[in-house]
């Protein structure tokens, strides 16, 4: 059990397939160590696994209700993310973060309303173009980020400050009733807190910038650019598409803004195809020009893709404490015809309708009984196929005894 909980999948597939034959402490012992994997100490690589395999549990009634209550206490959190040096006269970047740990086929969404902001104790305003409510549907083990940015009073002083943002966390569950009342499932307010540093003016230490040719070789090793072109079907239209993403492993820096430039052949002109950030859990690297940019560039053609590395927007990212400035030219690259990207007619589902036609005194009669979500694979969809189809999964299942065919409480979704 401490092998799978710290990485061994080999171990972990051996203890899901001779699960039934364990005794009761011993599962109680593997529960608790993948509760302890599902928790945000941990990082979120593999996590999904671990989840799924917890969720099944869950609806077989194998937990108790202590392990049933912490399971569902780490689906998601909030975070609050600063940049810890921030220039004099600078706007202050921050981020709300939302981190899931959530089966797949959670039926559940994680919400948050902005309810007040405080800055080292004085109420403010806040911003009319901050984003005040969010919400992302409860699945997977993934991360979503809100990015913010607060101006400072004019008679702001430098050194250490405090930011708190009053909040409203909510989960609600996905139903067809469109009523508030129904769809909330708890509601609690919570307050995020950060703190950051004022450089005194003329100082600008709030970030390391790296110009030296070695790194700039290395980041050369970590980008692989291809240009592609793809064409909708429908319209015939065509958008070329310039990929430059970054591996984050290889980059011996904490992180990377760069616009992106393409150079049709024959022409010294650089079309521009946006900026793009690469960190070690997110990034960007992937954007397309529009139909009159496509139009100069063909199928065939050999182009050069130029990257600009500028420490300005990284200045402005919460988790870039250094970077490097240069340029680097990729070239020359030849453009491909990309059909995984052709957009597609829109065939409306016949389900989707039917659901749409229905009266609403259907729709939210008191008899009318929601079927159960769908179970997802026990094994995951990353196990081996002779793992995955093993009939030793449909005897782990049996072993749960008969499936519950209790109404859904509030806080259980029906198995």
């Amino acid at each position: 059990i401490p092998a799978a909980r710290d990485g061994d999948w080999e171990a972990f597939f051996v203890i899901q397939n001779r699960f039934s034959g364990f005794s009761p402490d011993e599962r109680s012992a593997f529960i608790d160590a993948a509760l302890d994997r599902q928790s945000f100490n941990c990082p979120h690589w593999g996590a999904s696994l671990w989840v799924d395999l917890l969720d099944q549990l869950w609806r077989h009634n194998q937990l108790t209700d202590q392990q049933q209550a912490q399971f569902e206490e780490q689906f998601a959190r909030l975070q609050l993310a600063i940049r810890p040096r921030v220039k004099a006269g600078d706007r202050i970047p921050i981020d709300i973060i939302q981190e899931f740990r959530a089966p797949r086929s959670s039926p559940y969404s994680d919400e948050f309303t902005i309810e007040g902001l405080t800055l080292d104790g004085t109420r403010m305003d806040v911003p009319r173009y901050w984003v005040t409510e969010r919400a992302r549907p409860l699945v997977n083990c993934l991360e979503d980020t809100v990015s913010y940015f607060l101006d400072p009073p004019g008679d702001f002083k430098t050194g250490s400050h405090c930011i708190a943002i009053d909040v409203v966390h909510r989960r609600s569950r996905w139903t067809d009733d469109p009523r508030p009342s129904s769809r909330t499932v708890w509601q609690r307010a919570e307050k995020l807190e950060g703190h950051f540093e004022t450089l005194p003016p003329g100082q600008d230490g709030s970030i390391t910038i790296l110009t030296d040719a070695a790194t700039g070789n290395r980041i050369r090793d970590a980008i692989s650019p291809t240009v592609t072109i793809a064409t909708e079907p429908a319209t015939g239209k065509k958008l070329l598409w310039v990929d430059a993403f970054a591996t984050t492993s290889k980059i011996p820096v904490v992180g990377l803004t760069y616009a992106v430039y393409v150079i049709p052949p024959n022409s010294t002109d650089r079309l521009r195809f946006g900026d793009f950030r690469a960190m070690e859990n997110s990034g960007s690297g992937s954007n397309s020009g529009g139909d009159d940019i496509a139009k100069r560039i063909n199928v065939g053609d050999s182009v050069t893709v130029v990257l600009r590395f500028d420490p300005e927007p990284a200045r402005m990212t919460t988790g870039m404490a250094s970077t490097w400035q240069g340029e680097l030219e990729f070239g020359p690259i030849v453009v491909t015809q990309d059909t995984r990207r052709a957009t597609r007619a829109y065939t409306p589902d016949p389900t989707q309708a039917r659901y749409r036609e229905r009266t609403a005194a259907e729709r939210y009669s008191p008899t009318r009984v929601s079927p159960p979500p769908p179970l997802p694979d026990f094994a995951g969809p990353l196990m081996p196929p002779q793992i995955r189809d093993d009939a030793n999964l449909r005897s782990i299942l049996n072993s749960f005894g008969p499936t519950p065919t209790s109404q859904p409480t509030p806080n259980r979704p029906n198995p």
